[in-house]
């Protein structure tokens, strides 16, 4: 697991979020990655939005799931 993984883990943990939110979270941020190929700290707020879209419109994910993954991001 990388540095940047587990810090972003830690603090939803002193957030006190449940298992299951921290599971969707680490998740929802890997597939981002995966999506550009590259890390998530080096996206643009541009390229996040362009990825929300891309789910809303392609994979028709609902707009409960754009709103989590936006908070993922952040």
């Amino acid at each position: 697991m990388t540095t940047r993984r587990q810090r972003f883990i830690d603090e939803m943990e002193v957030r006190g979020l449940s298992r299951h939110t921290k599971e969707f979270y680490v998740g929802f941020v890997s597939r981002l990655s995966r999506h550009y190929r590259r890390a998530p700290d080096k996206l643009s707020e541009d390229e996040l939005k362009a990825y929300l879209l891309h789910l809303l419109r392609e994979k028709k994910n609902g707009r409960g799931t754009l709103s989590i993954g936006q908070r993922a991001a952040v």
